[in-house]
């Protein structure tokens, strides 16, 4: 039931149906006086200054730098993990094809780009044939023509381009 006043200052009950012509306001935007503002706050962001900026900034990097931190740490376990396991597999080996073929080597060439430190750094620890997966990562290859099947002089090239590059 709704009650509603008429002009004559009495009240009457009226009952709502479906087809009812009385309507209530509408639940948004409803003013009663047009010329009166409406009590809505608008709230405004205080002006940052140039040190908040920085900090704001600042804030954002390190946010970057952490989930950096996380996923090349992620890289270095995975390739720890893989290149043991390539190395146990393939210790007696003797084909290139089955060497670079391997599960665990694909894996590591899957990583990308994140990867290619690491393997520099392996190189310059103890010659081994990560030369196919460097070619593969970065699209490059600093060993000459005349040097390919020198394992040695090739991980003598590829940490050299890695110094020149400033990977490693």
């Amino acid at each position: 039931m709704l009650l509603t006043r008429q002009l004559d200052g009495e009240l009457t009950s009226r009952r709502f149906h479906r087809g009812s012509s009385i309507k209530g306001p509408p639940l948004f935007g409803w003013r009663f006086d047009v010329f009166r503002p409406p009590h809505i706050l608008i709230r405004r962001r205080p002006r940052r200054t140039l040190v908040a900026e920085y900090e704001f900034a600042l804030a954002g990097l390190v946010k970057q730098g952490k989930a950096k931190q996380k996923q090349i740490e992620q890289v270095r376990r995975e390739f720890v993990k893989h290149s043991k396991k390539w190395r146990h597999d393939t210790a007696f080996t003797s084909s290139v094809t089955d060497i670079i073929l391997h599960p665990s080597y694909q894996r590591i060439v899957g990583l990308g780009t994140d990867v290619v430190p690491l393997i520099l750094r392996q190189l310059e620890k103890a010659p081994e044939y990560w030369f196919w997966a460097l070619e593969a990562i970065t699209g490059e290859n600093p060993v000459l023509e005349s040097e390919k099947g020198r394992i040695r002089l090739m991980t003598k090239r590829w940490v050299d381009w890695g110094r020149v590059k400033h990977i490693i």
